[in-house]
C-alpha cells in the first residue's frame, strides 16, 4: 500500500487549485466583480494581453486613449473601460485576428472608457476685445462649454475671455458714442 505523506497532500491540493484557476480563466468564469477579475485587470495595466479570434474590428483603431472604442470578434464584444478609481483606461484593439488590451494612465481622469483631455480655454477674439464679437470655448476636465459675447445693455458688452484655462467675464462700457450691437461695441 502507498503511504500519502503531508508533502504529497500539499502537492495534490496546490495542483488542484491551479487546475481550477486555469479552467476558470479559459472558460471566462472570471469577471470584474470578483477578486480574480480585479487581479486580471490589474495585470493588464502593465502589459499587453491577447485573445485569439477568427475576425476582429475596432471602432477606434490606433489605441487612442481619448476615444472609447469597441472591438468586435467572433468570440464576443470588448469595450474600452476605466478602472483604478477612474484614473486609468484599458484600451482594447485588434492585433491581427486577436484582441489586445493595453492599460494607460489618464492624467485628468477617465470617463466612460476614455481618458479625459487636458482642460483648456480658447477665445476667438483673443481676450478683452469689446469691439469684436468672440466666442469662448472651454473644457473643465468633465464638460465642454461655450459662451459668445453679447450686449449687456445698449452701451456695454458682456465680454467672455480666458485666464489660465478658465472662462471669465468682463462688462466694459462702449467708448464714446459707440453702442453695443450683436455682441460688440461699434
Amino acid at each position: 500500500m502507498v503511504k500519502i505523506t503531508n508533502e504529497l497532500w500539499i502537492f495534490i491540493i496546490v495542483g488542484a487549485v491551479a487546475a481550477v484557476g486555469i479552467l476558470l480563466l479559459l472558460s471566462g468564469g472570471i469577471n470584474d466583480n470578483d477578486i480574480s477579475g480585479q487581479a486580471v485587470k490589474a495585470l493588464s495595466k502593465s502589459k499587453t494581453t491577447t485573445t485569439k479570434t477568427t475576425s476582429c474590428t475596432d471602432t477606434d483603431p490606433g489605441n487612442d486613449k481619448y476615444v472609447k472604442g469597441t472591438v468586435t470578434t467572433s468570440s464576443g464584444t470588448y469595450v474600452d473601460e476605466c478602472y483604478d478609481s477612474d484614473t486609468k483606461v484599458i484600451q482594447k484593439s485588434c492585433s491581427g485576428e486577436s484582441v489586445a488590451s493595453v492599460g494607460y494612465d489618464c492624467d485628468y481622469g477617465c470617463t466612460d472608457g476614455a481618458c479625459n483631455p487636458e482642460p483648456y480655454c480658447s477665445d476667438t477674439d483673443n481676450g478683452k476685445e469689446p469691439g469684436v464679437k468672440g466666442t469662448v470655448t472651454w473644457y473643465d476636465g468633465t464638460n465642454t462649454y461655450s459662451k459668445t459675447d453679447e450686449c449687456y445693455s445698449e452701451d456695454s458688452v458682456k465680454e467672455y475671455y480666458c485666464v489660465d484655462e478658465e472662462q471669465k467675464v468682463y462688462i466694459p462700457n462702449c467708448d464714446g458714442s459707440s453702442t453695443c450691437e450683436d455682441g460688440a461695441c461699434s
